[in-house]
């Protein structure tokens, strides 16, 4: 079984593109938190966190010059989480997805394999 197979992480909707980006994750039960963003799509996302996050739980992130996303936690483990965004991100947001990347990464596709 491939990492987050068990997740449901390969029933997506819509193509993920990495990106590895710095932003802040926000939970009513808890302080704003430091994460990762590594990979991001039109529905969703995959975090790298420190701790796991309560699954169904409403969060809000903040990546960069984006609004923020408002999103629930469909799952999540040790070191990272997959979020589904309420509602789903708009086409013009990609254009802004660039910038946000670090200089040593590019955005290419994700395939099942690479979560």
């Amino acid at each position: 079984m491939l990492d987050g197979e068990f997740f449901g992480e390969n029933e997506r909707r819509a193509r993920r593109y990495k990106i590895d980006a710095p932003a802040v994750l926000e939970c009513r039960e808890s302080p704003p938190v430091n994460v990762a963003v590594l990979n991001v799509g039109a529905t969703g996302c995959r975090l790298r966190l420190t701790e796991p996050l309560r699954v169904a739980s409403s969060v809000t992130l903040s990546v960069g010059g984006l609004p923020q996303l408002h999103a629930l936690v469909c799952w999540s483990h040790k070191t990272a989480a997959g979020l589904a965004f309420d509602p789903p991100l708009a086409p013009g947001c990609f254009d802004k997805i660039p910038r946000l990347l670090r200089p040593e990464t590019s955005l290419r596709f994700c395939t099942t394999a690479e979560h």
